[in-house]
């Protein structure tokens, strides 16, 4: 799998919107009805990760068309989170999420400022599960019915750790 990270720019905010609006992509992460959002929230987003010393990356498939995002920040005591979604549902269950995880870890690991990576998780996403122990996660936590979605329903969240500082993580190969 040959895909590419690019940072997005303003000109991708109508197919980030797009995707945001989709309730298909959304609904793992609590929003089966999509994101009501405008253009210029989505421009204020890619603004925010800017500004947090962050990065806002759109996934580039083998044609060189956008299918997705890889956006990550900076979080307390030297970590870093993230949020990935494969927008184009033509494109999910392809193998192209796990190709720019591990891009997007690349990514992150080679700033040399994070110790590890972490993401939280909606308890019921099992595909996001399995692929982030695939890579190498591994379980710190869990919030039982500790948040509501979209349509009121009450959620649970699975913390997984990614430990950077391991001399082994396979991060620094290049692919």
């Amino acid at each position: 799998m040959n895909i590419s990270l690019r940072k997005a720019t303003i000109d991708d905010s109508p197919l980030i919107q797009k995707w945001w609006q989709d309730g298909k992509v959304m609904a793992a992460v609590g929003f089966p009805q999509g994101l009501a959002v405008s253009i210029e929230e989505v421009q204020q987003s890619l603004h925010y990760y800017e500004e947090v010393s962050g990065e806002f990356l759109l996934i580039i498939d083998e044609k060189g068309h956008p299918i997705g995002e890889f956006a990550y920040k900076p979080i307390e005591a030297k970590g870093a989170t993230f949020d990935i979604k494969i927008g184009e549902l033509s494109r999910q269950r392809q193998g192209y999420g796990k190709a720019a995880l591990e891009k997007g870890m690349q990514r992150i690991a080679a700033q040399n400022r994070f110790n590890r990576i972490e993401i939280t998780v909606n308890s019921t996403n099992e595909p996001a599960l399995k692929l982030y122990e695939k890579v190498g996660f591994k379980q710190s936590g869990f919030l039982k019915d500790h948040w509501a979605n979209q349509v009121g329903e009450r959620c649970s969240t699975v913390v997984m750790v990614y430990e950077l500082a391991d001399a082994d993580n396979g991060l620094n190969k290049s692919n």
